[in-house]
């Protein structure tokens, strides 16, 4: 069994456009389904999603 480390992978909502953000949850999808059959742990160190949650709410 492996262990995985991510970090900072800043994902955000495709596009549809072929750009840098689709692309990027192209490979991290690709990354997820080949460590399926032997991953025992995965880290996510940092930020996963490209989102500020306290810019979503009104103060």
């Amino acid at each position: 069994m492996a262990t995985y480390f991510i970090g900072d992978l800043h994902l955000a909502l495709p596009d549809g456009s072929g750009g840098a953000a689709d692309q990027l949850l192209a490979q991290f999808e690709q990354f997820c389904r080949a460590c399926d059959s032997d991953a025992e742990a995965l880290y996510i160190l940092g930020d996963l999603f490209d989102a500020w949650i306290l810019s979503l709410i009104h103060i």
